[in-house]
Protein backbone atom coordinates (compact mmCIF):
# COMPACT_ATOMS: atom_id res chain seq x y z
CA UNK A 1 0.00 0.00 0.00
CA UNK A 2 1.41 3.39 -1.06
CA UNK A 3 0.32 5.19 2.14
CA UNK A 4 1.92 2.57 4.40
CA UNK A 5 5.13 2.68 2.39
CA UNK A 6 5.31 6.48 2.61
CA UNK A 7 4.64 6.40 6.34
CA UNK A 8 7.47 3.89 6.78
CA UNK A 9 9.84 6.11 4.82
CA UNK A 10 8.85 9.11 6.94
CA UNK A 11 9.23 7.30 10.26
CA UNK A 12 12.66 6.00 9.25
CA UNK A 13 13.75 9.46 8.03
CA UNK A 14 14.25 8.39 4.42
CA UNK A 15 13.14 11.79 3.24
CA UNK A 16 14.51 11.77 -0.30
CA UNK A 17 12.73 8.50 -1.04
CA UNK A 18 9.64 9.83 0.73
CA UNK A 19 9.46 12.93 -1.47
CA UNK A 20 9.91 10.83 -4.61
CA UNK A 21 7.10 8.51 -3.53
CA UNK A 22 4.87 11.40 -2.45
CA UNK A 23 5.29 13.10 -5.82
CA UNK A 24 4.06 9.98 -7.57
CA UNK A 25 1.23 9.39 -5.08
CA UNK A 26 -0.10 12.94 -5.42
CA UNK A 27 -0.38 12.89 -9.20
CA UNK A 28 -4.03 13.52 -10.06
CA UNK A 29 -5.09 12.60 -6.52
CA UNK A 30 -5.83 15.72 -4.48
CA UNK A 31 -7.27 13.85 -1.51
CA UNK A 32 -4.19 11.64 -1.26
CA UNK A 33 -2.11 14.81 -1.33
CA UNK A 34 -4.12 16.29 1.53
CA UNK A 35 -3.82 13.05 3.52
CA UNK A 36 -0.03 13.03 3.16
CA UNK A 37 0.14 16.71 4.13
CA UNK A 38 -2.00 16.10 7.24
CA UNK A 39 0.25 13.19 8.20
CA UNK A 40 3.35 15.35 7.92
CA UNK A 41 1.75 18.09 10.02
CA UNK A 42 0.79 15.56 12.71
CA UNK A 43 4.43 14.46 12.93
CA UNK A 44 5.36 18.05 13.82
CA UNK A 45 9.07 18.61 14.53
CA UNK A 46 9.98 15.08 13.39
CA UNK A 47 9.65 16.40 9.83
CA UNK A 48 12.49 18.71 8.70
CA UNK A 49 11.29 22.11 7.51
CA UNK A 50 13.02 21.56 4.17
CA UNK A 51 10.97 18.39 3.56
CA UNK A 52 7.67 20.12 4.40
CA UNK A 53 8.56 23.11 2.24
CA UNK A 54 9.52 20.89 -0.71
CA UNK A 55 6.29 18.90 -0.40
CA UNK A 56 4.13 22.04 -0.23
CA UNK A 57 6.00 23.68 -3.10
CA UNK A 58 5.60 20.73 -5.46
CA UNK A 59 1.88 20.30 -4.71
CA UNK A 60 0.60 23.89 -4.67
CA UNK A 61 -1.73 25.37 -5.75
CA UNK A 62 -3.82 22.16 -5.84
CA UNK A 63 -3.01 21.36 -2.20
CA UNK A 64 -4.04 24.80 -0.92
CA UNK A 65 -7.53 24.39 -2.40
CA UNK A 66 -8.38 21.12 -0.60
CA UNK A 67 -10.56 20.61 2.50
CA UNK A 68 -10.66 17.92 5.14
CA UNK A 69 -14.04 16.23 4.70
CA UNK A 70 -14.43 15.58 8.44
CA UNK A 71 -13.86 19.03 9.91
CA UNK A 72 -13.82 21.33 6.89
CA UNK A 73 -10.31 22.53 7.60
CA UNK A 74 -8.00 23.69 4.82
CA UNK A 75 -4.26 22.94 4.70
CA UNK A 76 -3.74 26.48 6.03
CA UNK A 77 -5.84 25.67 9.12
CA UNK A 78 -3.73 22.58 9.70
CA UNK A 79 -0.48 24.44 9.06
CA UNK A 80 -1.33 27.11 11.65
CA UNK A 81 -2.49 24.63 14.27
CA UNK A 82 0.43 22.31 13.58
CA UNK A 83 3.07 25.02 13.75
CA UNK A 84 4.84 24.32 10.43
CA UNK A 85 7.45 26.69 9.04
CA UNK A 86 6.77 30.19 7.76
CA UNK A 87 7.96 29.41 4.18
CA UNK A 88 5.40 26.59 3.93
CA UNK A 89 2.64 28.86 5.21
CA UNK A 90 3.74 31.57 2.76
CA UNK A 91 3.42 29.12 -0.16
CA UNK A 92 -0.06 28.04 0.93
CA UNK A 93 -1.20 31.66 1.25
CA UNK A 94 0.27 32.77 -2.08
CA UNK A 95 -1.31 29.76 -3.80
CA UNK A 96 -4.75 30.53 -2.41
CA UNK A 97 -5.10 33.92 -0.64
CA UNK A 98 -8.82 33.31 -0.09
CA UNK A 99 -8.04 30.39 2.24
CA UNK A 100 -7.11 32.90 4.96
CA UNK A 101 -10.85 33.56 5.37
CA UNK A 102 -12.05 29.98 4.84
CA UNK A 103 -14.35 28.70 7.59
CA UNK A 104 -13.96 25.19 8.99
CA UNK A 105 -16.78 23.16 10.58
CA UNK A 106 -16.34 25.17 13.81
CA UNK A 107 -16.72 28.53 12.00
CA UNK A 108 -13.06 29.35 12.55
CA UNK A 109 -10.79 30.84 9.90
CA UNK A 110 -7.03 30.19 9.87
CA UNK A 111 -6.58 33.80 11.01
CA UNK A 112 -8.90 33.17 13.97
CA UNK A 113 -6.78 30.16 14.91
CA UNK A 114 -3.59 32.19 14.64
CA UNK A 115 -5.07 35.01 16.72
CA UNK A 116 -5.96 32.54 19.48
CA UNK A 117 -2.47 31.08 19.33
CA UNK A 118 -0.90 34.52 19.74
CA UNK A 119 -3.16 35.28 22.73
CA UNK A 120 -2.33 31.94 24.35
CA UNK A 121 1.38 32.52 23.77
CA UNK A 122 1.18 35.94 25.42
CA UNK A 123 -0.78 34.58 28.39
CA UNK A 124 1.75 31.81 28.89
CA UNK A 125 4.63 34.30 28.92
CA UNK A 126 2.74 36.57 31.32
CA UNK A 127 2.37 33.84 33.93
CA UNK A 128 5.70 32.09 33.44
CA UNK A 129 7.70 35.36 33.15
CA UNK A 130 9.86 33.84 30.41
CA UNK A 131 9.87 33.50 26.66
CA UNK A 132 9.69 29.73 26.86
CA UNK A 133 10.99 27.15 24.40
CA UNK A 134 10.60 27.42 20.67
CA UNK A 135 8.68 24.27 19.82
CA UNK A 136 5.41 23.22 18.21
CA UNK A 137 3.34 24.27 21.23
CA UNK A 138 5.26 27.46 21.96
CA UNK A 139 6.62 28.98 18.75
CA UNK A 140 8.65 32.17 18.87
CA UNK A 141 6.65 35.37 18.99
CA UNK A 142 8.26 36.69 15.82
CA UNK A 143 7.27 33.49 13.97
CA UNK A 144 3.61 33.93 14.92
CA UNK A 145 3.60 37.60 13.94
CA UNK A 146 5.29 36.92 10.60
CA UNK A 147 2.49 34.43 9.87
CA UNK A 148 0.00 37.12 10.91
CA UNK A 149 1.64 39.64 8.57
CA UNK A 150 1.41 37.23 5.63
CA UNK A 151 -2.20 36.37 6.35
CA UNK A 152 -3.32 39.98 6.85
CA UNK A 153 -1.60 40.86 3.56
CA UNK A 154 -3.73 38.18 1.91
CA UNK A 155 -6.90 39.80 3.26
CA UNK A 156 -6.10 42.88 1.19
CA UNK A 157 -6.42 41.05 -2.11
CA UNK A 158 -9.12 38.95 -3.70
CA UNK A 159 -8.30 35.39 -4.70
CA UNK A 160 -8.33 36.38 -8.39
CA UNK A 161 -6.10 39.42 -7.99
CA UNK A 162 -3.14 38.72 -10.28
CA UNK A 163 -1.06 41.36 -8.52
CA UNK A 164 -1.02 39.31 -5.33
CA UNK A 165 1.64 36.83 -6.44
CA UNK A 166 3.82 39.68 -7.61
CA UNK A 167 3.61 41.38 -4.23
CA UNK A 168 4.61 38.24 -2.33
CA UNK A 169 2.86 39.45 0.82
CA UNK A 170 5.36 42.28 1.02
CA UNK A 171 3.53 44.98 3.00
CA UNK A 172 4.61 45.70 6.57
CA UNK A 173 2.16 44.48 9.19
CA UNK A 174 0.47 47.80 10.08
CA UNK A 175 0.11 48.81 6.43
CA UNK A 176 -1.70 45.56 5.64
CA UNK A 177 -3.71 45.82 8.84
CA UNK A 178 -5.25 49.20 8.06
CA UNK A 179 -6.23 48.08 4.55
CA UNK A 180 -7.74 44.81 5.78
CA UNK A 181 -9.56 46.69 8.54
CA UNK A 182 -12.34 44.75 10.22
CA UNK A 183 -11.65 41.61 8.22
CA UNK A 184 -8.96 41.06 10.83
CA UNK A 185 -9.91 39.85 14.36
CA UNK A 186 -10.17 42.76 16.79
CA UNK A 187 -7.88 41.16 19.40
CA UNK A 188 -5.16 40.75 16.79
CA UNK A 189 -5.53 44.33 15.57
CA UNK A 190 -5.15 45.78 19.07
CA UNK A 191 -2.07 43.68 19.82
CA UNK A 192 -0.52 44.60 16.49
CA UNK A 193 -0.91 48.33 17.20
CA UNK A 194 0.79 47.87 20.58
CA UNK A 195 3.68 45.69 19.41
CA UNK A 196 4.35 47.29 16.01
CA UNK A 197 3.82 50.97 16.77
CA UNK A 198 7.29 51.65 15.32
CA UNK A 199 5.77 50.98 11.88
CA UNK A 200 3.66 54.13 12.17
CA UNK A 201 6.61 55.97 10.58
CA UNK A 202 7.62 53.23 8.11
CA UNK A 203 6.96 54.04 4.44
CA UNK A 204 5.97 51.54 1.76
CA UNK A 205 7.27 51.60 -1.81
CA UNK A 206 4.92 54.50 -2.63
CA UNK A 207 6.05 56.54 0.35
CA UNK A 208 2.82 55.81 2.23
CA UNK A 209 2.68 55.52 5.98
CA UNK A 210 -0.19 53.50 7.52
CA UNK A 211 -2.05 56.80 8.07
CA UNK A 212 -1.96 57.58 4.31
CA UNK A 213 -3.42 54.18 3.45
CA UNK A 214 -6.06 54.35 6.15
CA UNK A 215 -7.09 57.85 5.08
CA UNK A 216 -8.11 56.42 1.71
CA UNK A 217 -10.46 53.81 3.24
CA UNK A 218 -13.86 55.30 4.13
CA UNK A 219 -16.12 53.43 6.60
CA UNK A 220 -19.66 52.73 5.38
CA UNK A 221 -21.67 52.46 8.58
CA UNK A 222 -21.73 53.88 12.11
CA UNK A 223 -20.40 50.66 13.64
CA UNK A 224 -17.54 50.74 11.13
CA UNK A 225 -16.72 54.32 12.16
CA UNK A 226 -16.48 53.27 15.81
CA UNK A 227 -13.89 50.63 14.90
CA UNK A 228 -12.09 52.73 12.28
CA UNK A 229 -8.29 52.53 12.64
CA UNK A 230 -7.96 56.10 11.35
CA UNK A 231 -8.69 57.53 14.80
CA UNK A 232 -6.25 55.10 16.40
CA UNK A 233 -3.51 56.16 13.98
CA UNK A 234 -4.17 59.86 14.60
CA UNK A 235 -3.98 59.40 18.36
CA UNK A 236 -0.86 57.23 18.26
CA UNK A 237 1.06 59.19 15.63
CA UNK A 238 0.14 62.88 15.40
CA UNK A 239 3.66 63.51 14.07
CA UNK A 240 2.77 61.57 10.93
CA UNK A 241 -0.08 63.88 9.92
CA UNK A 242 2.18 66.42 8.18
CA UNK A 243 4.21 63.86 6.21
CA UNK A 244 3.71 63.64 2.45
CA UNK A 245 3.87 60.46 0.41
CA UNK A 246 5.71 60.19 -2.92
CA UNK A 247 2.71 61.76 -4.60
CA UNK A 248 3.20 64.85 -2.43
CA UNK A 249 -0.02 64.27 -0.48
CA UNK A 250 -0.59 64.52 3.25
CA UNK A 251 -3.10 62.33 5.11
CA UNK A 252 -5.55 65.28 5.17
CA UNK A 253 -5.51 65.68 1.40
CA UNK A 254 -5.96 61.92 0.86
CA UNK A 255 -8.79 61.77 3.38
CA UNK A 256 -10.60 64.68 1.78
CA UNK A 257 -10.19 63.32 -1.76
CA UNK A 258 -11.34 59.85 -0.66
CA UNK A 259 -14.59 61.19 0.75
CA UNK A 260 -13.92 61.21 4.46
CA UNK A 261 -16.09 63.78 6.21
CA UNK A 262 -15.90 65.93 9.32
CA UNK A 263 -17.27 62.99 11.31
CA UNK A 264 -15.23 60.21 9.70
CA UNK A 265 -11.84 61.67 10.52
CA UNK A 266 -11.31 65.24 9.33
CA UNK A 267 -12.26 66.77 12.68
CA UNK A 268 -9.97 64.43 14.61
CA UNK A 269 -7.11 65.04 12.19
CA UNK A 270 -7.36 68.83 12.34
CA UNK A 271 -7.71 68.76 16.12
CA UNK A 272 -4.48 66.77 16.39
CA UNK A 273 -2.54 68.87 13.86
CA UNK A 274 -4.25 72.19 12.97
CA UNK A 275 -1.28 73.20 10.84
CA UNK A 276 -2.09 70.40 8.38
CA UNK A 277 -4.89 72.62 7.08
CA UNK A 278 -2.43 75.32 6.09
CA UNK A 279 -0.31 72.78 4.19
CA UNK A 280 -3.47 71.60 2.44
CA UNK A 281 -4.34 75.17 1.42
CA UNK A 282 -0.84 75.73 0.04
CA UNK A 283 -1.11 72.54 -2.01
CA UNK A 284 -4.34 73.82 -3.51
CA UNK A 285 -2.84 77.25 -4.13
CA UNK A 286 -5.34 78.99 -1.84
Amino acid sequence: DMSDNLLHLAITNQWEAFLDGAKEACKNDAMQCLFIFSTLVSMKSAVPNSVMETFVDMNCPALALQRNQENGSTPLHEAINGGISVPSIRMLIESCPASVNALDAYYQTPLDSLSQKIVMNEERRKYTHETGPNDDLHPKEETLWECARLMINALCYSSNDHNFLGLHCSMPLLHALVIAGQKCPESLRRRAFDLYSFQLTVKDSNGNLPIHLCASVVPDFQEDIELDDFFELIERGPQTLLIKNLGGKTPLQIAKESGRTWYTGLRALLAAKPESLEIFRLQLGL
